[in-house]
């Protein structure tokens, strides 16, 4: 959803971190523990570009007069993240976005990403055994939430969301067992076996979209946190038997459009790291290596595909 098309200008890699926001509290589904977070410490990427007809001088004539440097977009976004008064990344993303865009008239468009930084809490012993530290937390560079927005100012200022996206990025996952490859056309390049069982691991991406944009903004009980999305994602795996990564695609896509009646669209995105065996003797005690080539698949389906 970037502006790579028109003239546009920004600022990346804006960092921040959100202390005591208010806690994040949903309910339950089948597939998930998870029911919500503190909120301690809120870690976010940001990615800001915007862009306007009225730049266009800027980049003619050198006229300086409406260009707002690009340092302003990142002391705005880290220095207003404290006034955000809500519990999703999605929501604060919006907050960001619409105050930023409404204190400058020249810009019309602006597109925002984020990718959250996670903190968890620190197991530590205590009295009646090990609890979760009320001070200690480590980041974590396993998966994390994404959001990118797209917004326009239209009429007397009217800020409004044009397009959105959120995600889950970097799940790595190795299952053992139950992954089948077998049954595909050969020739003289394919230098694979057809394989009835074999490990599979795969670093995933997960993209979605609402019917209604404000059930990621609001944080109603029609908001989708990336952890249920990541929790549906591993049960499906756990428990279903694959025929290839593209038939694991699908069983991912077909539960978590039926969990959630209130999503539009659920992408995914997944590289093949192939594990090349160096291990000659036959045992199970076996050892692998990376090849630097993976496979990559991608696969999307809107509500109407899988009904």
């Amino acid at each position: 959803m970037h502006p790579r098309e028109g003239t546009f200008y920004g600022q990346g890699d804006i960092v921040f971190y959100r202390t005591h926001a208010r806690p994040l509290s949903v309910g339950r589904i089948p597939e998930s523990e998870f029911t919500g977070r503190p909120n301690t410490i809120i870690g976010m990427r940001i990615s800001v570009t915007t862009s306007g007809a009225a730049y266009q001088r800027c980049y003619t004539e050198g006229d300086n007069e409406i260009l707002v440097p690009t340092q302003t977009f990142g002391n705005y976004i880290s220095e207003s993240s404290d006034s955000y008064e809500g519990s999703t990344i999605e929501g604060c993303v919006d907050f960001l976005a619409r105050g930023f865009l409404g204190r400058y008239p020249q810009m019309t468009h602006m597109t925002i990403e984020g990718s959250e930084l996670p903190f968890l809490q620190v197991r530590v012993p205590g009295p009646d055994g090990f609890q979760e530290s009320d001070a200690l937390y480590q980041r974590s560079d396993n998966e994390h939430a994404t959001v990118s927005f797209e917004y326009e100012k239209i009429r007397e200022g009217e800020i409004v969301l044009r397009e959105h996206l959120c995600g889950l990025g970097n799940l790595n996952l190795v299952k053992m067992n139950g992954n089948a490859f077998a049954g595909f056309p050969g020739d003289e390049y394919s230098n694979i076996a057809p394989r009835h069982e074999r490990i599979l691991y795969l670093a995933q991406d997960f993209f979605w979209r609402y019917l209604d944009p404000q059930d990621a903004i609001a944080g109603t009980d029609r908001y989708i946190p990336a952890e249920w999305v990541r929790d549906i994602v591993r049960s499906t795996w756990h428990h279903e038997k694959n025929q290839s990564i593209q038939h694991l695609q699908y069983q991912i896509t077909r539960n978590v459009l039926r969990r959630f009646p209130q999503l539009a669209e659920f992408r995914a995105r997944r590289r093949n790291v192939q594990w090349k065996l160096l291990s000659t003797e036959d045992a199970p005690a076996k050892a692998y290596t990376d090849r630097l080539a993976y496979g990559d698949i991608g696969f999307a389906a809107r509500r109407e595909d899988i009904e």
